[in-house]
């Protein structure tokens, strides 16, 4: 990597990690960027895949000791949604991280950084992720099926992406 590239990354560490003890305003500005892609991310596939969304909040709300900085409800978790959703953070903003990290530009990099602070689930993901055992087994099957794969997936969606042109 880069030297500016590692430097501009430390620096953004260091802020958002510096914003946590610099009181609740700093830290609630510094993660609203990753606050924003993690619950969009979840907002989305949640709409994908028939989680029927019912709320969507980005306004910080004081739990006990800590912060919850937004939140998505939907009213039709199923076995076969609860996973994705609930895992869509790490699972649509590391890859779209990565890829922002390639890319040329400052602002690539700062969304990059965005991106990838907003692909940590919280205790609250993984909680709703592990609620339904069989959807959890189910779709941890199909990511290990298709990363054990990649190239067939790969001519998979290469096939399918010429047959729409």
């Amino acid at each position: 990597m880069p030297l500016p590239d590692l430097a501009l990354y430390a620096a953004l560490a260091y802020i958002y990690q510096w914003s946590s003890r610099a009181g609740s305003f700093w830290m609630i500005m510094a993660r609203l960027p990753a606050t924003l892609v993690h619950e969009l991310s979840h907002l989305i596939t949640a709409l994908l895949l028939s989680g029927r969304p019912t709320g969507f909040s980005l306004w910080p709300k004081r739990n006990g000791d800590a912060w919850q900085l937004g939140s998505v409800s939907c009213s039709n978790a199923t076995w076969y949604n609860t996973f994705p959703v609930a895992m869509s953070p790490i699972l649509l903003n590391l890859p779209l991280a990565w890829w922002l990290h390639g890319q040329s530009g400052i602002w690539f990099k700062v969304a990059a950084f965005a991106f990838l602070a907003g692909s940590i689930p919280s205790w609250q993901d993984l909680k709703v992720a592990l609620s339904s055992l069989v959807g959890a087994a189910a779709w941890l099957a199909v990511i290990i099926g298709a990363v054990s794969h990649r190239e067939a997936v790969q001519l998979a969606a290469y096939n399918i992406l010429n047959l729409l042109r």
